[in-house]
Formats: C-alpha cells, structure tokens, sequence
C-alpha cells in the first residue's frame, strides 16, 4: 500500500515502538525509533524522515516542543502526532500552531494509522517534487505550508491567491470554487473586472473554460484569463484564473499549484464536516464542548478570566408551526451568521442544541462578556428573515456568566482527570444556564447575568473544591 520511505517514530513507550517498527517495516518502510525527544531530534537531523510519528505526552521534552525544533531545520518532513487520550483531541488552532499533517489516537485501529501516514506521505510527495524543479518552483515549495495550514475555505482561497500572485506575477487573478448546488462562487480576487464579483458573462466563461480544462488537462484561455481546473481524483473543485493568454504562463506550474490547492480544499472540508454544523457554521456541539474542557484547562493553568455566554433563539417553535421548518431553518442560520458576525476571531462559538448556542471567550472577563452578550441580542433582533416575502422578525434570550480567576490553584499544580474538567465544563454550563432560564422567564429578548453582573467566581470555587475531594 505504502511506497517506500524513511519513518522516524518518537515514544517514550519501548513496547509501542517495537510494534510500530514491526507493522512499518511490514509495509516496506525504513523505520528508525527514538524514546524521548533529544534522542529524536538527533534521530530527525541525520535521518531526515519523509515523516514522524510523535507522542504528545511525554516526560521531559514533549511532542509540541519536538514538532517546534524541528520545523526549525525542517519544513518539508510531514508530522502526525499521536496521543494516548483520545479525548484530548487538538483543535484546529492547535494543529495551524504545531503545522502538522494529522493525528491520531493510539486507541484507534492500526488500519487508520497507516491511512494517516499514507496521507502524510503523498503530501511529502508532492513537496519533494515541488523541490525537485526550478527556482520558480522552489517559491510554490515557500508558499505550500501557508495554504496546507487548517484555515477556514475563505481564508484558504485569499492565501492561496496571494501566493499565485506572487509566483506568476499577474495583475489580476481569482479563485472560484464549486458548490454543492454545482454554482461557481468567487471566493477570492486581486482586483478583476467588476463582471466577476457580479456573474453574468464572465462566469460563465470560467465554467465553459472549466470543463474544457478539465477534458485536455491543460489550461485553457476565459476572455483574457488562463484558467487552470483545481480538481481531485479527477473530480472538479473549482478553478483558478490569472490575467494573460495561455502562452504566457507555465501550464505545469499553475496545474501543480492547482494540484496543491485542491488538496488544501479537501482537507479544510473534511475537517469542517467533522467539526461544524452545517446549517449555522458554527462548531458541533461535540465539538464544541471538546473547545470548552480545553480552554477552561488553559485558563486555569494561566489564571486568566473565562466566560461563556447561551443564547436560546425566541419562538422558534411558533415559526416552525405558522411558516413551517423551513424557515424555522433560516431563522437557525440567521442567528449563526449573526454570531459569527459578533464574536472575536478568539472566540468560540458553537450550535448547542436545536435554537440554542454557546459562546467560549477566552481570556475575558464576565463583564466584557456581558457586553457582547448585549451587542448580539441587538444584532439577532435587527436580522429579520424574509420567508416568501413575509419579514420575520427574530429575538433571542441570552446569558452569561465567567470567572475572573482560576477555580483554584491547586488545580494548576495537580494532574486531575480529564473527568474533573469535563464536569467543572458542566457545572459552568449549569450556572449561566440557570440564568438564561431567567431570561426566558421573564420577557424574552433580553441578557441575564448569571450570579453578581455575571461573576461567579465563588460559585465555580465552591464547585472546583467539591470536585477536588471527590
């Protein structure tokens, strides 16, 4: 299945790395081992890997601090990083930190590890090859890390875009990508003309030079531009178009940068399948609560403030009865996008239940908090939604609650189960969720503090204490 290449893998269990030497070597990879950190780095110089498997949680030097040496020597080895606690999966912001091709949990079948390394293999493939051409080539080598990081697809395309400006040199360029309703969307442009942020004509050029791309495998001329098809497996994604006639530009280069994004596209949608919600783009509310543990553990071992705001959408059943489910969904994907509109890039946010949704902010205080709270429930009851032409006007009830310091400080020192964490998450939940049961209660359309102007400090100390003796 596996082609060969040079693995590193990097555990402080002897027992684990002899197994993953047996199953490697079995699939005709060269394997070399390392039980702590130092002797990996070494290991990493004067092997120079095509990948390394390492432990996330090991004594002395760990996985994050192995991954950040070496990315100082060497950007082209591919990273999976594996832990023993498949509950402490890291989120998107940990995997754009650490640059790493995947993860994977010990406890998940072999099978799935080789699929891993399989994916991280054809990536440093793909590198190689890059590295192999020319010293324009070798700028597509630069940007390849840039656009393989986790990002949303909107950033994803205005990245990408950047860096096909900078290695052909054009004036003008887009990216347009295929959505599941088969339209072509422009997601990103370094100014071109104005027809394209409209559609009409234009648009339709790029399709019709789409799939003549797509049929000669080359690139193709649209009114100007040399468009290039990003597909995978064959199957179209979108395209990319720069200013200037075929003859001008390197077809290799602008079809292996195609290549490159259509694989950065797929990987951003297949994380945002597994972690958003499809309807409000908001996290899972698996997900979400995984964001939730993990941030009340950083805050605590950094003694910095948390808070965590609910949100209930006022009167969706009656819309769903009057106007029917479906624009019970719109009014579901109005206040997601309002949410999204309010919060900070560091924010958190995440559809909890049906019409309810949760916000983390990090790193804030209840009463920053409260004013966010606040400039949301103006923003859903500003955002009507028109069903058939009738304006639907939306509210929503809304509670907040936070700590301006650590729960206490011995859990900053201890090793607590993942369990204390998880039920410290509810026990938070449980008291701003009281208060949002205020704030329906009493008129709807309005924002309730949970405990004193939404500090619960004292509240969260008595829950953390009780815990501890548990």
């Amino acid at each position: 299945m596996l082609h060969r290449h040079r693995i590193l893998v990097i555990d402080d269990s002897r027992e684990l790395l002899a197994s993953l030497r047996t199953l490697l070597e079995s699939e005709g990879l060269e394997v070399r081992v390392a039980d702590e950190g130092l002797e990996g780095l070494r290991e990493a110089r004067a092997f120079r890997p095509h990948c390394i498997l390492v432990d996330y949680y090991m004594p002395g030097m760990n996985g994050e601090d192995v991954v950040a040496r070496v990315r100082a020597f060497d950007a082209l080895t591919q990273i999976v990083l594996m832990t023993g606690h498949p509950g402490e999966r890291p989120g998107r912001e940990m995997m754009r930190r650490l640059d790493i091709q995947g993860y994977h949990a010990k406890s998940e079948s072999t099978e799935r590890l080789l699929v891993s390394i399989d994916g991280a293999l054809k990536a440093y493939r793909q590198l190689s090859e890059i590295e192999r051409q020319s010293r324009g080539l070798r700028k597509m080598l630069e940007a390849s890390p840039r656009i393989h990081r986790f990002q949303p697809l909107t950033d994803l395309c205005a990245t990408a875009l950047g860096e096909l400006v900078e290695l052909t040199q054009s004036p003008r360029a887009l990216i347009a990508t295929l959505e599941a309703d088969d339209a072509l969307v422009v997601r990103s442009e370094i100014p071109v003309p104005a027809r394209a942020r409209r559609g009409g004509s234009f648009i339709v050029e790029l399709r019709k030079a789409l799939g003549r791309a797509l049929d000669s495998g080359t690139t193709e001329p649209a009114e100007g531009f040399t468009v290039a098809a990003i597909r995978l497996a064959g199957a179209p994604l979108g395209v990319l178009a720069i200013e200037g006639d075929p003859a001008t530009h390197d077809p290799g280069l602008l079809l292996l940068f195609a290549n490159q994004l259509a694989l950065a596209i797929e990987n951003v949608r297949l994380y945002e399948m597994a972690t958003l919600d499809s309807l409000t783009q908001l996290q899972s509310r698996r997900h979400f609560l995984e964001r939730l543990d993990d941030w009340l553990r950083l805050s605590v071992r950094d003694r910095r403030p948390l808070s965590l705001i609910l949100v209930d959408l006022d009167g969706l059943k009656t819309i769903n009865d009057r106007l029917g489910h479906v624009a019970g969904d719109r009014a579901i994907a109005r206040a997601g996008e309002c949410i999204r509109s309010v919060i900070r890039e560091t924010d958190i946010g995440g559809r909890y239940g049906g019409d309810e949704f949760a916000i983390v902010t990090p790193h804030t205080a209840a009463s920053g908090a409260g004013v966010l709270a606040e400039r949301l429930r103006y923003a859903i009851a500003e955002a009507p939604v028109d069903v058939d032409g009738e304006m639907v006007r939306l509210t929503a009830s809304i509670a907040y609650g936070g700590f301006d310091s650590p729960p206490l400080e011995a859990w900053t020192r201890r090793g607590l189960p993942k369990s204390a964490w998880k039920e410290l998450a509810t026990r938070l939940i449980g008291e701003v969720d009281a208060a949002l049961y205020v704030a329906k209660g009493s008129g709807r359309n309005r924002v309730v503090a949970a405990g004193e102007d939404g500090a619960i400090d004292r509240r969260i100390i008595e829950i953390a204490r009780s815990l501890e003796v548990a």
